[in-house]
């Protein structure tokens, strides 16, 4: 099986096809990774949900450990992409392991701490730019179909930074800016590109959730009947909180994880874009064979 090539200028098209090749390609290989590295945090995640549920009702010390495995799960899950993106390209492949993604945590460990830590501090502007935004666009004449675009270019917005990051010895608030000149280079390619996968990914979820039954309780209910309405909820958090429910909502996790990837053939490709790195290997190796 080839490897896909990373550094790679794509159009709108080429970087969906090139995502759902390298996804399908790798896609064993990323997921049993993901889970090594993430497993402990998703049981975790699993077992409280399942056992505690709507219980704790008051903030304590489980919800304390709690919040803190959900930060640290988080932040370990938003990095894996990223990471093991870098180890593909670095070793033209998927030719590593769950070792070689663990010792690149432990080696790149506090800069994305650093990456967490600024992250928290743009946060609040960048997300109140974000709502004018959406606001803006919501009156205009197209309106809610550039809202997929502008959650993407938020979302390219967080992770691009990171890729820049841990590829290279720029600062983070340099790897910002750097991020801002990859989205814009080509910003309704790339955009449209990850915003339509990204709805892909969310219309398979609400219809994975409605085969769940999540939604039945719902229907036919008469809503000026407050205990109707009661029992409607009561049915409906038992069917979210149920083993099976609460299984698959992991699988999903899983799942979009593993689309994740697509915002790394983005990142690369954008990269050589703007840098035409790739370009200028080429050439270089052409004046070396003559």
């Amino acid at each position: 099986m080839s490897t896909i090539k990373l550094l790679k200028a794509r159009s709108f098209g080429e970087i969906i096809q090139d995502s759902f090749q390298f996804i399908g390609r790798n896609f064993i290989h990323f997921t049993s990774n993901f889970i090594i590295i993430n497993g402990v945090f998703l049981v975790l995640t699993f077992l409280r949900s399942y056992y505690f549920g709507a219980e704790i009702k008051s903030f304590d010390t489980i919800q304390l450990v709690y919040i803190t495995i959900v930060v640290i799960g988080g932040l370990i899950s938003f990095a894996f992409t990223p990471i093991y993106m870098a180890l593909y390209h670095k070793n033209n492949g998927a030719h590593f392991n769950y070792k070689d993604i663990f010792e690149f945590y432990k080696a790149n460990f506090s800069k994305i701490l650093i990456y967490f830590l600024v992250t928290l501090l743009l946060f609040l502007p960048l997300i109140i730019g974000f709502y004018i935004a959406l606001i803006i666009i919501t009156i205009t004449v197209i309106g809610i179909l550039l809202w997929p675009i502008l959650f993407a270019f938020i979302y390219l917005l967080f992770a691009f930074p990171l890729y820049e990051y841990l590829n290279s010895d720029k600062g983070i608030f340099e790897c910002y800016g750097y991020a801002f000149s990859l989205i814009f280079k080509r910003f309704f390619a790339v955009t449209s590109a990850i915003a339509l996968i990204y709805t892909i990914i969310i219309v398979a979820y609400f219809v994975i959730l409605a085969a769940l039954g999540l939604f039945s309780s719902f229907v036919g209910i008469d809503f000026k009947d407050t205990t109707a309405i009661q029992t409607a909820m009561q049915s409906y958090f038992e069917v979210l909180s149920s083993p099976l429910t609460l299984l698959i909502s992991i699988v999903i996790q899983i799942l979009i994880a593993s689309f994740s990837m697509s915002t790394g053939i983005a990142y690369y490709s954008q990269k050589e874009v703007l840098e035409k790195i790739n370009q200028y290997d080429e050439l270089d190796q052409l004046g070396q064979d003559y």
